[in-house]
């Protein structure tokens, strides 16, 4: 089974259509099966097992998103993103966007 492509998102953009997303943030909270991520826009629950994450690293996710109560996101892959100026990415997804409509 191949896997659907993850979409560009703001977290502030997610819905119930998205079936896959990539989402660029800040970790702002730690607990134990989830971290908070905030991209200035809304904040996140990212659900995972993997590596662990610190408060205040930026990463970016790609997992699958549920919007029932707020934003949760099934993380399947977290990296690490310290080096990514925000303001140059979201003009580059913004292009793309542009480039694809």
């Amino acid at each position: 089974m191949r896997r659907r492509h993850a979409v560009e998102r703001r977290i502030s953009e997610i819905g119930e259509e998205d079936r896959r997303v990539a989402i660029l943030g800040v970790v702002v909270d730690v607990k134990e099966d989830y971290f908070v991520l905030d991209d200035g826009t809304g904040i996140a629950f990212v659900y995972w097992d993997g590596k662990p994450v610190k408060r205040g690293d930026q990463v970016r996710v790609i997992g699958r998103p549920s919007v029932s109560e707020g934003v949760g996101v099934r993380g399947e892959v977290v990296q690490g993103a310290r080096e990514i100026k925000t303001e140059v990415y979201w003009k580059v997804v913004e292009m793309e966007r542009e480039v694809r409509a």
